[in-house]
């Protein structure tokens, strides 16, 4: 029986590739000569490698014992995979702010006076997180001051108003934020609707990424 074929788009995976095929051995028992029992689990672990160019350690360790003075080789391929992941993360960060860009909608959202709710579960379950949210006109950003201002700040009034100025699990409402675009800082507003200031440590744009296996979270501008 003849093992499925098997290719990697990364240096680390070809490179493993090579080292079994120059093994002359079947893929089950290139894994037995590696030092794995359970051949089947091991066979996984080394398609994730070849299949994301990253994987459990365990396999690398393996492959280095059993051939030490292929380290620098192996240190060599790690590197230029590494390399490859970084360019294949800004590239799909590219478009994943491109497409978040095209459908983000300017909102205001209200500061709770407790960052952590008192019941995750029920939080996400009762869809509290959206009640917290109010969507503002398309063009907000294009509106002059005081018209703007006084758009948020109604929206505000009538929010506070709704919720009796406290939410279900985070407490009473102390504050609001209004996001205008993608790019730009928010806008924070007291309850009263008066604004505050602009806030420079928060931007609009987060998102989480991946890539495979891989996961890259956070401010994505």
């Amino acid at each position: 029986m003849t093992s499925k074929p098997r290719q990697s788009n990364y240096p680390i995976g070809r490179y493993f590739i090579t080292l079994w095929k120059e093994s002359g051995l079947s893929i089950a028992t290139f894994m037995t000569a590696l030092g794995y029992r359970n051949t089947s689990k091991a066979i996984k672990r080394f398609d994730e490698w070849l299949r994301w160019g990253v994987g459990e350690a365990h396999i690398l360790n393996s492959i280095e014992r059993w051939k030490p003075e292929i380290k620098d080789e192996l240190d060599k391929q790690l590197k230029l995979t590494s390399q490859m992941i970084d360019i294949e993360a800004a590239e799909a960060k590219k478009v994943l702010i491109t497409e978040a860009r095209a459908a983000f909608n300017p909102y205001i959202e209200a500061i709770p006076e407790n960052r952590e709710p008192s019941s995750i579960c029920f939080f996400a379950l009762t869809g509290e997180s959206r009640r917290q949210q109010m969507t503002l006109p398309a063009d907000i950003h294009q509106l002059d001051d005081p018209l703007r201002t006084e758009t948020i700040a109604a929206l505000i009034k009538e929010h506070m108003a709704k919720s009796r100025g406290t939410t279900l699990f985070q407490g009473r409402i102390v504050a609001y934020q209004a996001f205008l675009t993608f790019d730009s800082r928010p806008v924070t507003f007291t309850t009263e609707g008066v604004m505050i200031g602009v806030d420079i440590d928060k931007t609009s744009g987060q998102a989480t990424l991946m890539i495979g296996n891989r996961k890259f979270s956070g401010v994505i501008m």
